[in-house]
């Protein structure tokens, strides 16, 4: 009996054995963006599960993990972490991409920029306000880690943030919260986040460039 994805049974086939990380709901992202193909995830599941049972591909696994997080209200908080991927680029070399990502604590709305060179202040500054015209609007409080674009230094428990970002919290009213780096009970939305940009949409992607890559993420 024919299934509908069997059209694109060689193409999927040619990715998990090229990929055998390849997760279902990467393949159900690139069918959607290579061939406009509107496809439920949960198809797509079964189709490579029974895939990978009939050729016998084998998935490499790797752990999961899982952080219970205390809810919080509406609006209240922005989480804000940052990753870095090295990818294959058109020239045949490698790209690292730095990758900053953001997450609204209560709905889980998302949104994420790359760039091909390490993220300033004034770059953190730009996206801040990319990310805020893309969710229509602002939370009460971002929280990062202590991370030297934000902030220079911490003074007996006082914040000293770098000049462009201080200036940023004082023009938008914005409630600044730092915390430690891999803090699953402060920030494990976003570290969930930044872990799926880099394991599902950066993954065996080919860079081009910065103009490109974002415009493929926020697809």
């Amino acid at each position: 009996m024919r299934k509908y994805l069997d059209k694109y049974q060689a193409q999927i086939i040619g990715w998990l054995r090229e990929f055998p990380d390849l997760t279902a709901a990467q393949v159900c992202d690139w069918l959607k963006e290579h061939y406009q193909e509107e496809v439920s995830e949960r198809t797509v599941s079964r189709y490579v599960k029974n895939l990978r049972e009939e050729y016998r591909l084998k998935k490499s696994m790797t752990p999961r993990e899982y952080e219970a997080v205390p809810e919080l209200p509406m609006g209240q908080q922005m989480q804000v972490d940052f990753g870095q991927k090295m990818m294959p680029n058109v020239d045949g070399g490698q790209t690292k991409v730095y990758v900053a990502a953001f997450v609204l604590f209560r709905s889980r709305y998302k949104y994420a920029q790359e760039q091909s060179r390490p993220f300033t202040s004034v770059d953190l500054v730009r996206i801040c306000h990319d990310c805020f015209q893309y969710m229509g609007g602002m939370p009460e409080e971002l929280v990062f880690d202590q991370d030297s674009i934000v902030c220079v230094s911490e003074n007996a428990g006082d914040i000293i943030y770098t000049y462009e970002f201080k200036k940023f919290r004082q023009e938008c009213g914005l409630s600044i919260r730092m915390c430690r780096g891999a803090d699953p009970e402060s920030k494990g939305k976003i570290e969930n986040v930044v872990k799926y940009i880099k394991g599902n949409f950066l993954s065996h992607r080919l860079y081009v460039d910065d103009g490109i890559l974002n415009g493929s993420c926020l697809d």
